[in-house]
Parts: structure tokens; sequence; C-alpha cells
């Protein structure tokens, strides 16, 4: 990444976090405040020793605006710090009339500047960051910015309107997180190739019916959005692929899913309304699906068709009886279920080999583990509270097991099985009282966590423990 010009950021660590969000392809000014030169020398920047050849360092904020711009021109790097008063600093956006040729733009945390007004000057801009900008009350100015691609409004909290944005057909970028007083996302009807969108935490957006002239979009960000109520605009977005429904209690059905064959990740983690999972059918490339604490969703048999599925989140959901259809998702890696109180076994997950992690923290009613003899590749696992439980025999199958939780499980009386899981690095089995040795454990040379009612073991800790027995 080759840098130019990035508008005076606030604080160091606010630097290290937005170098990382720059594409590799964006080549910027970078005029920086605040900061010591040991500071600036600490940035992640790969290429940072070319361009510290090149900084011109001001002793005052009193030079005129030209001059800026002058030096703009002639350096790579400008810091401007009032040496005597650093807290002193005057910040604004120079006048880029002279500039017209200016396409990419990096303005983050300013929170003093108050008005766009200069980039009405900037016709060819095509990339502009603008997020942490929290004083700007207007996008106005950006009307005459009607080539911008990438825009990025993240934060910027006084904004209440749109309106520029009818002018950016070829926007392809739009980050609007957190513009809490934005009301209306009508303008985004002109937006016909935005492929990237962002509005979570956007809570007095009630409507999304401008996202139907959206065909392109591939990635949508709703969550935290609690007044938005249907969905039936994302029909017309047959290209979506990655969906986030957090925290979005008014969404009842999925019904305008079933248009989004290419959706391979959606997450309706705390979306508790939805109670059918019917539209999932459609959705034969999903690789990615988060249900946690979606308590009114009592079938998982849309998931039979889902046999791309490689991460589900299956958390408390107690109205789930069976994971029946999930023999049918044989690349399945991930799976949670904790706190599914009401599911009596896990014979379904024979079929899933691939399976890597398992939670089944807290289903007291399975019995029995030995469907899991088939899962040779599990690597974690937790069992705790599952009283019904008795033996831990179809674990020795799982030689790649490195982590094993099943404190709780008072029925249990040994852990001989485990004498053939040598990968082991860490063991709970809190609160199992009828087990009474370790001895299976002693040849073990990666276990590097024991814990075992109440007291926990590392290191040597744990050889002398296990010399006991």
């Amino acid at each position: 990444m080759k840098l130019n010009f990035l508008g005076v950021p606030t604080t160091h660590s606010l630097m290290k976090s937005t170098f990382f969000d720059i594409p590799n392809d964006v080549v910027v000014n970078v005029l920086l405040s605040f900061l010591t030169l040991e500071e600036i020398e600490s940035l992640p920047l790969k290429d940072f020793g070319s361009l510290l050849n090149q900084l011109n360092v001001f002793s005052s904020y009193t030079f005129q605006e030209e001059e800026i711009l002058k030096c703009i021109n002639a350096h790579s790097v400008i810091v401007l710090r009032d040496l005597e008063n650093p807290n002193q600093t005057r910040i604004f956006i120079p006048d880029f009339s002279n500039h017209k040729n200016l396409c990419k733009l990096v303005l983050i945390g300013n929170d003093q500047i108050l008005t766009l007004d200069p980039l009405s000057s900037c016709p060819g801009l095509t990339f502009l960051d603008l997020h942490f900008n929290t004083e700007i009350k207007t996008l106005d100015p950006l009307s005459f910015c009607p080539s911008l691609t990438y825009l990025n409004l993240f934060s910027n909290k006084e904004i209440q309107s749109l309106e520029p944005l009818y002018s950016f057909s070829g926007l392809t970028y739009l980050n609007l997180n957190s513009n809490e007083k934005v009301t209306t996302l009508e303008p985004l009807s002109s937006c016909s190739n935005l492929t990237l969108l962002n509005l979570h935490h956007n809570n007095e957006v009630t409507m999304l019916d401008s996202l139907s002239s959206c065909s392109n979009l591939t990635h949508l960000d709703l969550h935290h959005n609690f007044r938005i109520t249907r969905l039936d605009p994302l029909s017309s977005c047959s290209n979506l692929t990655f969906l986030d429904l957090r925290h979005n209690n008014g969404v009842t059905m999925l019904d305008p899913l079933s248009s989004c064959s290419n959706l391979t990740y959606l997450d309706l983690y705390f979306s508790g309304k939805v109670s059918t999972l019917e539209p999932l059918s459609f959705c034969s490339n999903l690789t990615h699906l988060n249900l946690c604490c979606n308590n009114k969703v009592t079938t998982l048999r849309p998931l039979s068709s889902c046999s791309s599925l490689k991460y589900l989140h299956l958390g408390h959901n107690k109205e789930i009886t069976t994971l029946g259809p999930l023999s049918s998702c044989l690349n399945l890696t991930y799976l949670n279920l904790n706190f599914n109180s009401n599911i009596t076994t896990v014979e379904p997950l024979s079929s899933c080999s691939k399976l890597i992690f398992l939670n089944l923290y807290y289903n007291e009613q399975v019995q029995t583990l030995g469907p899991l003899s088939s899962c040779l590749s599990l690597s974690f696992l937790c069992l705790g509270y599952n009283d019904q439980i008795t033996t831990l025999g179809p674990l020795s199958s799982c030689l790649s097991l490195t982590y094993l939780n099943f404190n709780l499980n008072r029925k249990i009386t040994t852990i001989g099985p485990l004498s053939f899981c040598s990968n082991l690095t860490a063991l709970y089995l809190c609160h199992n009282k009828r087990i009474t040795t370790f001895a299976p454990l002693i040849p073990f040379t990666k276990l590097e966590y024991l814990s075992f009612n109440g007291s926990h073991y590392v290191g040597n800790g744990i050889k002398d423990f296990l010399n006991k027995f």
C-alpha cells in the first residue's frame, strides 16, 4: 500500500486500526496530527521507511492553506503539530479547487471538521472514507462527486439525509454503520451497482424498499435494526452471498430469502420472532448459519437441503427436538448445540464425519455418545451438564481430540477410554466424584491444563497431580 493523503486522525490507536481497512490499491496522501515522530514510526506501514525520508515536520499551526497544499504535492507524509502547544491544532479540509484530479481521499476521525464544502471541487473523486467525523451534518457537497464508487460514512452520527446518493449510480461500496439519524434509504434506489452495504445500528430505518433496485448486492449487514420488519425487497437481490440479521427482533418471516440461492453466510442470532426456516431449503450454497436464540424455531427440516453447511450455531433453541435433518450436512465442521434441553439423541451426527467442533453443553436428555465414534476429526468437545451420559467409551475413536469438557457428568465412573486420546491439551472434569483414578492420563505429554473438582493444574502441577496415581 502506498500512502499519500490521510486527514488528521485524532488518536494513535485509531491510526493502528484504520490502516488495515484501506484496500491495498488505494493511493492516498497522509496528513497526521497529534502524533510524535516516535508514534509515527511505530505505525503498521510496511513501506514506512521510504516514506519517512520524505517527512516534513511543522513546528507551528499558523501557516497558510496554500503552504499545506504545496507540501501535499512535495511530501508523502506531513506532520501538523504545534510543538509548544500540542493540544492546539488547526483542523480543516484544504481548498482542493486546484486539485480537480484528486480521486482518493481518507479523512478519518476528525471530530472538528464541520463541513465537506471543499470537496465540491473534486468531481473526479472515486474513493472517500469519512468515518468517525462526528460533527459533519450534511453530505450535500458530495452531489458534485458523481464518480464515487467507495463511500465510508461509519459513525457520522449527525447526518440525517442521504439525498446526494441519488447521484451515485456507480457506487459499489457504502458503509452507513451507526448513522442513527438517518430515517430513509430511498436515495439508494439509484445505486444499482451497489455490491456491499453496511447498515447495522441504524435504528431509525424502518423500510428496505429501495434495495429492490440493488440487484448486484452481495454483502448486506443489517444487524441491530430493531424497526425493520419486512425483508421483501431482498427477493430482488439474487446475488446476495452475505446477510447479517442479528438482533432484528422485528423480522418474523424469511420468505424473500428463497430467491437468494447464492447465499453462503446467514446470521440470525437473537432474531427471536422467526418461526420457520422453510425458505432456507432453497439456499443450498449456505455454508455458515447462526440460529442461536431463535426459540420459536421448532424444526430443522429445511436444512436437509443445505449440504454445503460447514458452520451451524443452534444454541438456546429449546423447541427443537431432533437433529435428524443434519444427517444430510456431510460437510459440517462446527456445531454448537448448547442449551437445547429437548434433544434426546445425537444419532444423526454419525454422518458428520468432518466435525471438528461440537458443543453439547447442557443437553441433559442426551444419554449416549455412541454416534461420535464416527467423528474421527473431532478436536473440541464440550459435554458439561449432561447427567444422563454414563460412559466416554465412544471417544476412544476420537484420536484428534485436544479439548474435552465433561464437568458435572456425575454418572461417569472412569476416564479409561481417554487413554487413546493422547493429543489432549485441555481436560475439564469438575464435579465428577465417581472418578477416582487418573492413571490413563499419565503417559500424556501434550496435556497443558487439567481441572478437577475445583482445582486447576498446569505444567508441572499436572505431573505432580498425576504422579499420585
